[in-house]
C-alpha cells in the first residue's frame, strides 16, 4: 500500500494533498460504471455494425485509461500553460472541423469524424475545453488591460468554432458552446449591446438549423406534433427509450438481460441511460443522478474559491458546459425536447468525448486545488 504523507514537499505529495479527492473517486466511479454500461450495450451494437461483441467495450476501455492519463496528467498544471496549450489545441481543433467537412466519411447524413492514424476523431467535442479555457483568458486580458480587445478576440474564437461545427450539420453542440461562452461573457460583464448580439446569434443558429436541415425541421415539427411522418426514425429511437424504462422498472431485469438495446439505434452512446434503466432499474438512475448533482454541486461551490478572473471564468464555463450535457442528454432519452444526438458525460461510449471531457475536469481539477497542502 502506497502512503503519501501530508507534510511530503515532493512533487507527488503536494499535488496528492492540494487536489479534491472526493471528486476524483467519484469521477472515477461514474467512469466506472460507464465502462459497465458499455459492456452491457455494446454486443447488442457489435451485430448491428457489424463488428465483434465486445469491440465497443474494448475501444471504450482504452478511451477510459487514456482519458484518466490526461486528466491526472492536466491537474499538474497551472493557469498560464493552460491557456497556451489550449490556443494550440484550439488552432488544431478548428483545423480538424474543417478538414473533416472535407474529408471525414458521411455517417447518417452529418460529417463529425476525422480518421487520423487508423482512429476516429470527433474534434468537435476537443474544442469544447479549449474554447471555454480561451474565453476566459481573453476576459481576463482585457479586464487587466482595457485596450485589449478581449471580448472581441473570444467573440471571433466563438463564431468560427460555432460556424465550422454547425456546418457538419451538428447543432446540439453549436448551442452548447454559445450557451457557455455567454454564460462566460455574462459573469464578466455584459452591455445590453452584447447582449443583444449574443440573441442574434443564438436566433440565427436556430432558424439557419430549421431551414437549413430537413431532419431538424422534421424533429421539432414531430416534438410538438406527433402525428408529423418521421422518415428519419427518431420517433421510434424515443418510443424504444421509454419502453426501456418502463420495463426496466425499479430493479431492472438484470445484467445482460434488457432486449430493448437491441433494436435501439445509438444504445451505446446517445441512449446509454435506457439501457441502465432496462437492465439495471431505477436504483441505477437515481444513483447516476445523484452522483452528477453532486458533482456539479461541487464544482460550483470550489470554484469560489478561485482568485482571479481567467480561471474563475474558465472553471465556471466547464461546470456549465459538462451540466449542460447531462440536461440535453437526459431530457432527450426522456422525451423532455426534441430529438439531439448527445453523449452522456463520462457514460456513453466515445472517445473523442471521454478525452474531451477528461481533459476539462483535469483543468477543473487544477484550477479548484488548494494553494497549501
Amino acid at each position: 500500500m502506497i502512503y503519501i504523507s501530508r507534510n511530503s514537499q515532493n512533487f507527488l505529495g503536494k499535488w496528492w494533498w492540494t487536489l479534491d479527492r472526493t471528486l476524483f473517486f467519484w469521477v472515477i466511479i461514474l467512469m466506472s460504471i460507464g465502462v459497465v454500461l458499455v459492456l452491457a450495450a455494446g454486443p447488442a451494437e457489435g451485430f448491428s455494425y457489424p463488428v465483434p461483441s465486445f469491440y465497443f467495450a474494448k475501444r471504450h476501455i482504452a478511451s477510459v485509461l487514456l482519458g484518466l492519463g490526461l486528466m491526472v496528467l492536466f491537474s499538474f498544471l497551472r493557469w498560464p500553460i493552460f491557456c497556451y496549450l489550449c490556443g494550440f489545441l484550439f488552432m488544431v481543433s478548428l483545423a480538424g472541423i474543417v478538414l473533416t467537412k472535407f474529408l471525414g466519411p458521411e455517417i447518417k447524413g452529418a460529417r463529425r469524424w476525422l480518421v487520423v492514424g487508423g482512429v476516429s476523431v470527433q474534434f468537435s467535442e476537443l474544442i469544447r475545453p479549449c474554447l471555454v479555457v480561451l474565453c476566459g483568458w481573453f476576459l481576463e486580458k482585457e479586464k487587466n488591460n482595457p485596450s485589449f480587445w478581449g471580448k472581441e478576440w473570444a467573440l471571433l474564437c466563438v463564431g468560427l468554432s460555432v460556424l465550422f461545427v454547425f456546418m457538419q450539420p451538428d447543432v446540439g453542440s453549436s448551442f452548447l458552446m454559445l450557451a457557455t461562452c455567454f454564460f462566460q461573457f455574462f459573469l464578466a460583464g455584459l452591455s445590453w449591446g452584447w447582449i443583444f448580439l449574443w440573441a442574434l446569434m443564438a436566433s440565427i443558429v436556430l432558424l439557419g438549423a430549421y431551414w437549413l436541415f430537413p431532419h431538424v425541421a422534421l424533429r421539432l415539427n414531430h416534438f410538438f406534433d406527433p402525428y408529423t411522418i418521421d422518415p428519419y426514425g427518431s420517433h421510434f429511437q424515443i418510443s424504444q427509450s421509454i419502453k426501456a424504462f418502463i420495463r426496466g422498472g425499479a430493479l431492472g431485469v438484470g445484467p445482460g438481460e434488457g432486449h430493448i438495446k437491441k433494436t435501439l439505434p445509438d444504445a451505446h452512446t446517445d441512449f446509454i441511460f435506457s439501457v441502465g434503466a432496462e437492465e439495471f432499474g431505477g436504483l441505477l438512475c437515481l444513483v447516476i443522478l445523484s452522483l452528477y448533482v453532486w458533482i456539479g454541486g461541487r464544482l460550483f461551490a470550489r470554484i469560489w474559491g478561485c482568485v482571479f478572473l481567467g480561471p474563475f471564468l474558465a472553471a465556471s464555463g466547464l461546470t456549465l458546459q459538462f451540466s449542460l450535457q447531462i440536461l440535453v442528454n437526459l431530457a432527450t432519452v426522456l422525451a423532455l425536447i426534441p430529438p439531439k444526438g448527445m453523449t452522456l458525460p463520462f457514460l456513453s461510449y466515445g472517445g473523442s468525448s471521454v478525452v474531451s471531457l477528461s481533459l476539462g475536469f483535469g483543468i477543473l481539477f487544477a484550477l479548484t486545488r488548494k494553494k497549501t497542502p
